[in-house]
This record gives C-alpha cells, structure tokens and sequence, in this order.
C-alpha cells in the first residue's frame, strides 16, 4: 500500500538518525510514491531542502514520529473525478515528546496512475477537531 509506505519513510525521517547521503536516497525513494502531478510542482531539490528543515525542527521540538495507524478498507473513499480513478483516507500519526504523546491528522488523496495507486496530496486533516 502506497500510503503504509509513505508512511514507514517518514517514520524513519523523523524518527532515525539519517547522513545525508541516506536522506538523499530515501528522499528519491519516496518520489516514486507520488504522482506525476505531485511531482512536476515539487523539483527534487526543493524538497530535500524542505524536507530538511522539517527534520531539524522536530529535533528542537523533541518529538519523534513513533507510529501510524490506517483506515480500515471501508473506510477508504473510492471515486471516479474527470475520469480518472481516486480514493481517499485518513491517517493517524503518534508522535512522542520527552514528557507526552500526540496525535496528527492526515488526509491523503491517491490517484490510479496506469493501475498504480500514487499519492496526489496529502496535508492536515480536520478528523482530530
């Protein structure tokens, strides 16, 4: 599954201790999960340097992505749009800090790219709220 894998990469972004040249490699790794709509706005480059940042900011913040949890298969929205194959569904992430544990929302839109499920979009979903 697309998304369990997407997943298992940042749970090792922001939960392992990385080189560069081991981020660079996943950084690729992980592109090939995502469309070619997703990746035509996001050049490689920019990505790793945001992705970067991003890292470095959940050290200073001291937490660490522990662990995710997918829907059940019912739970996936499955539609058709433009004629083109899409389904979407929620994940719920557990990070911890030194002293607590938290929950993060993400809302993923996966699009049939020749019979391959790739991520479109993914972001903050409203499901914690």
């Amino acid at each position: 599954d697309v998304v369990k894998l997407h997943n298992r990469y940042f749970k090792q972004f922001y939960g392992a201790e990385l080189t560069d040249d081991e981020l660079v490699v996943m950084n690729q790794q992980v592109r090939c999960l995502y469309s070619v709509d997703l990746l035509a706005i996001n050049p490689e480059n920019d990505v790793l340097v945001a992705l970067k940042k991003s890292i470095e900011a959940s050290k200073k913040e001291e937490y660490v992505y522990k662990s995710y949890q997918l829907p059940e298969a019912s739970q996936i929205e499955y539609y058709t749009q433009n004629g083109v194959d899409m389904a979407t569904l929620e994940v719920t992430i557990t990070v911890q800090t030194e002293d607590s544990t938290g929950y993060l929302y993400e809302q993923y839109v996966l699009v049939d790219e020749g019979g391959q499920w790739k991520i479109l979009a993914w972001g903050e979903s409203k499901m914690g709220e």
